[in-house]
């Protein structure tokens, strides 16, 4: 009978431990997870102004260039121009350029916006005496832009310095110096870009 008791006793012992580690356990895990910080993904929505594609129009080099804003700290330039001037059969001019970037805001405010502005670009052009120009540059610029309408309308200058390659082919390349091939180098200050946003 003793035995018997003394099982019981010891079964119920056991039936209890059990049950009193498994409710420690569930509560250690549930305090856990109280403390536990929750991680929330949180996604930087886009300034207005860089939700916008912009058109710029470079008045003295006449060139046309397309901004799109990849995220607020990084956009894509794209450029392309073209000049024709014809004054007869032998004596006309024409210049084409085609070029790309990223722009990288270094200040921001309401009324003024200072982008570090670096990119390639290759040009081809002719002039009067036939000669041939073909350039390769890599750029790197300062755009300031300042607002007229802000989100609507802008016009920026740019300060910028270039290195790169350069060919030269006299008369259309049946002059007898022949190709030129050498070092181009440039500094060039870009007084008025009208910019629209769209």
């Amino acid at each position: 009978m003793f035995k018997k008791i003394f099982t019981v006793m010891l079964c119920f012992a056991f039936v209890l431990g059990v049950s009193t580690l498994a409710f420690a356990k569930k509560a250690k895990v549930s305090k856990a997870s109280e403390e536990a910080p929750v991680v929330k993904h949180r996604y930087e929505p886009k300034d207005p102004l860089k939700e916008k594609i912009s058109v710029a129009l470079d008045v003295f080099n006449q060139t046309a260039s397309m901004r799109f804003w990849v995220s607020n700290h990084l956009g894509i330039d794209v450029t392309a121009g073209f000049n024709y001037m014809g004054m007869g059969n032998d004596t006309s001019t024409y210049g084409f350029k085609l070029g790309g970037g990223v722009v990288l805001p270094m200040m921001e405010s309401e009324h003024l916006n200072i982008n570090i502005v670096p990119g390639l670009s290759i040009s081809t052009s002719s002039d009067v005496a036939k000669t041939s120009y073909f350039t390769f540059l890599a750029s790197g610029g300062l755009e300031f832009e300042s607002f007229i309408v802000r989100d609507v309308f802008s016009i920026s200058s740019r300060v910028s310095v270039g290195l790169g390659i350069n060919s030269i082919t006299p008369n259309g390349g049946s002059g007898s110096s022949g190709f030129m091939f050498g070092l181009a180098d440039s500094f060039a200050v870009t007084p008025l870009i009208v910019r629209f946003y769209m």
